[in-house]
């Protein structure tokens, strides 16, 4: 598969697909090719080997993310800490600057109200003299009143006494008059609530400028909480990518241990046999070697032929991914594989005449299978029939003729008119398998994201790229909203986003066409080895049957819509990968070794 006619889509992380000419049988052992029984052994500790180093070495790309995104969650934490601190230094400002101006408010009203309680107390001691005055006054009336009346019975008698007692009346009611308006304007009390308004006047003052005071520290406390907020976000978005890339690497580590412990068993095995005391004969020996690789179907047999074992047995073995929706999938549990994948390597069964025995495992696994089994005592697969496209990357793997081809689009939520393209995605997230190819697609095409950011050619800059190989999650994280868009081959998605029985049916969508240059494709995969031979010239004789039948055309429109019609072969990939005529040289060079010693 080459985009844009660009060199391989496909990145090499591991070494050089093995030869036979690699293989150099220890010193002192029988010089007879490929299957001497100790080379066997050490071409399948090596395969072990590497069969722990590929998980890891596959979570390479993802991990890059991580570390990237690792460096700054910690410079975030610790910038974050700091706006923290800030956020409490100026609420302990906060707090100090309210108390002094509350008890400054209080001083100042207290001041007030004690000055208008002086005027009070001096008005009523005032008022109170002024009554006494009054009362005098009205005492004295009393008498004035009493004599009158006195005066008045002896009116014609004299008239002096008239003049006296009027007089006196007179001057008291004048006195009353003046008490009088004093006592009025004791009573007027308006200087006192000009006092009382000053007061509240500058309470109101006083609190406006605290309120000023504090709305303009809480405007800072506002400011640095925003930006321990934003932070706060930018420590979840690394996180959330985090998390889902962590639990695909943990699975990978645990691979990787179990293969390691396989190896480890085998070499303390093989060192008790090949540590045998004189009197055992080298063939012996060897004899113990071929029975221990048979544990875990290894041959050693010269003669051994994978399809004629194959069809003894009436069954073919095909390593092939379980949660590929769309390719290899299972609508419930309990119920068969179906799919794409599934059709194709059912009728491929057929065409040979036996059962077909799916070997399920983790698609970035799947061809460490055509060598060593998942676990110790297990027989490798015969055959990879599972969304495998021709890459040097893969070890010691031999390739058929392209059996499908197919689009590599973009898939979005139902109804996000906003995604349509690549170049919609600048500041979004995108979701992708953990396939180099993808990666490289996404490079050449100026798509950059957190760990290649700085690369030239950018024109598109992703929020984040996750790469998933947790093949159950590549649908949710689309309809979860985890990612914007999803980068993936045409049916992986079709039949999620069309059949009304998939799960994700009126959820989502593929919003775009064919994103490469050219189609995506995809082969089937044997062992490089001379065994292996008559097996992949029988799958290429099927592929070429196949491809003008009407069930592989059914197949295709059940899957992806529709098949496209291409070229493209595992020989326009770089790297020289090899293929039938390969590996028929490979086998008839094996085939001449072995009448030679015989």
């Amino acid at each position: 598969m080459q985009p844009d006619n660009q060199p391989s889509t496909r990145e090499s992380t591991e070494q050089p697909a093995t030869t036979l000419n690699d293989i150099v049988p220890p010193s002192g052992a029988q010089q007879d090719g490929f299957n001497d029984p100790i080379t066997q052994l050490i071409l399948f500790l090596r395969q072990l080997q590497q069969a722990a180093l590929s998980p890891l070495q596959i979570q390479h790309r993802s991990r890059q993310e991580v570390e990237s995104r690792e460096s700054d969650l910690s410079s975030l934490i610790e910038h974050m800490s700091d706006d923290v601190q800030q956020g409490i230094d100026v609420i302990q400002s906060i707090q100090k600057n309210l108390s002094t101006s509350r008890e400054s408010n209080l001083a100042n009203i207290a001041k007030d109200l004690n000055s208008t309680r002086n005027t009070l107390n001096e008005r009523q001691a005032a008022l109170k003299s002024v009554m006494a005055e009054l009362e005098m006054i009205g005492r004295q009336l009393s008498m004035l009143a009493m004599n009158a009346k006195i005066e008045a019975s002896r009116a014609g008698e004299s008239e002096a006494g008239f003049s006296v007692v009027a007089d006196e009346v007179k001057r008291l009611a004048r006195t009353a008059i003046e008490h009088s308006a004093q006592a009025s304007n004791l009573f007027d009390l308006s200087s006192v609530n000009s006092q009382l308004e000053e007061v509240v006047e500058n309470f109101q003052a006083s609190n406006a400028r605290t309120e000023s005071e504090f709305s303009e520290a809480f405007g800072d406390v506002v400011g640095v909480f925003a930006k321990v907020t934003t932070s706060l976000d930018d420590v979840s978005e690394h996180y959330s990518v985090i998390s889902e890339v962590a639990s695909n690497n943990e699975t990978a580590i645990e691979r990787s241990r179990g293969k390691l412990a396989w190896a480890r068993l085998r070499t303390g095995q093989a060192a008790d046999l090949l540590c045998t005391d004189e009197t055992e004969s080298l063939d012996d020996t060897r004899a113990g070697i071929s029975q221990l690789l048979l544990r875990d179907g290894v041959h050693s047999c010269r003669t051994f032929d994978r399809l004629e074992s194959i069809q003894t047995a009436g069954i073919i073995r095909v390593a092939i991914e379980p949660s590929f929706v769309g390719l290899s999938f299972r609508k419930g549990n309990g119920e068969p594989l179906i799919g794409l994948d599934v059709e194709y390597a059912q009728a491929l069964a057929s065409y040979l005449g036996v059962q077909c025995e799916f070997v399920e495992a983790p698609w970035d696994t799947l061809t460490e299978l055509l060598h060593v089994g998942r676990q110790p005592d297990e027989f490798p697969a015969d055959i990879v029939i599972s969304a495998l496209p021709p890459s040097d990357s893969y070890d010691g793997v031999a390739y058929s003729e392209t059996y499908t081809y197919l689009n590599w689009v973009l898939a979005r939520q139902v109804g996000n008119k906003d995604i349509n393209s690549l170049a919609d995605l600048d500041g979004k997230r995108l979701g992708i398998i953990n396939d180099p190819g993808a990666f490289i697609l996404l490079e050449n095409q100026g798509v950059r994201w957190h760990s290649n950011q700085h690369a030239p050619g950018g024109k598109i800059f992703l929020k984040d790229l996750i790469a998933y190989s947790d093949q159950s999650r590549i649908h949710d994280c689309l309809t979860e909203g985890v990612v914007d868009a999803f980068g993936v081959d045409m049916p992986i998605y079709h039949w999620a986003c069309t059949d009304k029985a998939s799960p994700w049916h009126g959820k989502i969508e593929i919003c775009s066409d064919n994103l490469a240059g050219d189609p995506y494709y995809y082969c089937m995969a044997v062992a490089a080895a001379p065994s292996s031979y008559q097996l992949l010239h029988a799958a290429n004789q099927f592929i070429d049957q196949h491809k003008k039948s009407t069930d592989r055309l059914k197949t295709e429109q059940l899957w992806q819509g529709s098949p496209i019609k291409h070229s493209l072969s595992y020989r326009d990939e770089a790297g020289n990968l090899p293929g039938e005529e390969e590996l028929r040289h490979i086998w008839a060079a094996h085939q001449k070794q072995y009448r030679l010693n015989s």
